[in-house]
C-alpha cells in the first residue's frame, strides 16, 4: 500500500502528490513525535524544577512566618491567660463584695431602694417590701408605686430637684399611705449618683418610719405650749398680786408722817416693783425661759426716776450693760 503525503516543494508545482512508501512516512512521523516529546519533556521538567524550587522557597518562608506567628500567639496566650486569671479573681472578689453588700442591705432595719430620675425602681430590699406589703416583683415591674400624701408631693419634688454633684444628698420627711390606707411619717436620706457630665443617673434612698417620733414631737409641743400658757398665767397673777401690795404700801406711806417710816415703805415698794417687773417682762416675752437684762434694768431705772421726781430729788443714771440674756 502507498501512503499519499502532500508536500510543498520549491522545485515542483504546488499540489503535486508524491507517493512515499510506508516506511519512510513512519520514520518521518516518528522523528517528529520524538522531537515534540523531547521538547515537551524539557518544558515539563523545567516547570517541575521551577515548581519545586518555588515550593521550597514558599514553604521555607511560610515555615518562618508560621514560627514567628506561633511564638507571638504563645506570648499573647500567656498574657491573655494572666489577664483572664486576674479577671476571674476580680470577678470573684466583686461577686463576694456584692453578696456581702446585698446581705448587709437585706438585714438592715431601714427601707432601702434605688430608682431612676423618672421614678422607676431598680432595687428594693425586703424591709421596703414588707413595710408596704408588696412583692419585689410587683415593685420592680412598676405594677405598684408608693403613694405620698398629696400635700407633700410638691415638697418632695422640689427637694429632689436640689440634687447635684455639689449637693448629692438631701433629707426629706414626708407622709406616705400604707397598703391599708394608714398614713405614716417617713424620713428618707436620698443620695444622687451622677455621670461625668453631671447628669443624674440614679437615686439611692434610705428611709425609716418616724411616725412615733413625730407623734411624740407633737405631744411635746402641745405640752410645752400648755406649760407656757400656764407659766404666763402664773407670772400675770404674781404681777397683779404684787401691784396690789405696792398700792397698799403706797397708801400706807401717804398716811404716815414720819419720814423714817415713809422711806422704809418706799424702799419696800421699790423692791416689790423690781420683782413685779420681772414677772411682767416674762409675761410679755416670747421666750419665758430667758430675761433680757438690759431691758430689765432700763425699766427699773425709769421706775425709780419717776418715784424720786415726785419727791423733787434729782437722780441720774449711767447704765452700761452688755446686751445679754439671763436664764
Amino acid at each position: 500500500p502507498v501512503l499519499a503525503v502532500t508536500k510543498y516543494i520549491k522545485e515542483i508545482d504546488a499540489g503535486l502528490v508524491v507517493k512515499i512508501d510506508q516506511k519512510e512516512a513512519f520514520e518521518s512521523v516518528s522523528e517528529n513525535i520524538k522531537e515534540i516529546w523531547y521538547s515537551t519533556t524539557v518544558v515539563i521538567l523545567t516547570i517541575i524544577v521551577i515548581g519545586i524550587i518555588f515550593y521550597f522557597l514558599l514553604t521555607n518562608s511560610l515555615r518562618h512566618e508560621i514560627k514567628r506567628k506561633t511564638s507571638a500567639l504563645e506570648t499573647a496566650s500567656e498574657g491573655l491567660g494572666e489577664k483572664i486569671d486576674l479577671l476571674l479573681i476580680s470577678e470573684k472578689k466583686l461577686t463576694s463584695s456584692e453578696k456581702r453588700y446585698r446581705t448587709l442591705i437585706e438585714t438592715q432595719t431601714d427601707l432601702v431602694t434605688r430608682f431612676t430620675p423618672d421614678g422607676k425602681f431598680t432595687f428594693v430590699n425586703k424591709v421596703f417590701c414588707n413595710f408596704f406589703n408588696k412583692t419585689k416583683k410587683e415593685i420592680l415591674r412598676g405594677e405598684w408605686q408608693p403613694l405620698p400624701v398629696e400635700e407633700d408631693i410638691d415638697y418632695i419634688q422640689s427637694q429632689l430637684a436640689l440634687l447635684s454633684i455639689e449637693n448629692p444628698t438631701v433629707i426629706i420627711e414626708n407622709r406616705v399611705y400604707s397598703d391599708t390606707g394608714e398614713i405614716y411619717w417617713m424620713q428618707f436620706v436620698n443620695q444622687g449618683f451622677f455621670d461625668d457630665s453631671g447628669n443624674l443617673l440614679e437615686i439611692q434612698s434610705v428611709g425609716r418610719n418616724i411616725t412615733e417620733h413625730k407623734n411624740n414631737e407633737k405631744l411635746i409641743k402641745r405640752s410645752l405650749h400648755e406649760k407656757e400658757i400656764l407659766l404666763k398665767e402664773i407670772h400675770h397673777r404674781v404681777k397683779n398680786n404684787m401691784q396690789i401690795i405696792q398700792s397698799l404700801l403706797s397708801l400706807q406711806a401717804d398716811a404716815i408722817k414720819d419720814d423714817t417710816y415713809t422711806k422704809a415703805l418706799i424702799d419696800s415698794n421699790n423692791r416689790i416693783k423690781s420683782m413685779a417687773l420681772i414677772h411682767e417682762i416674762l409675761y410679755q416675752s416670747k421666750d419665758i425661759a430667758n430675761l433680757e437684762i438690759e431691758s430689765y434694768f432700763n425699766e427699773i431705772a425709769q421706775h425709780l426716776l419717776r418715784i424720786y421726781q415726785k419727791q423733787k430729788v434729782e437722780v441720774s443714771f449711767d447704765i452700761n450693760i452688755e446686751s445679754d440674756d439671763m436664764d
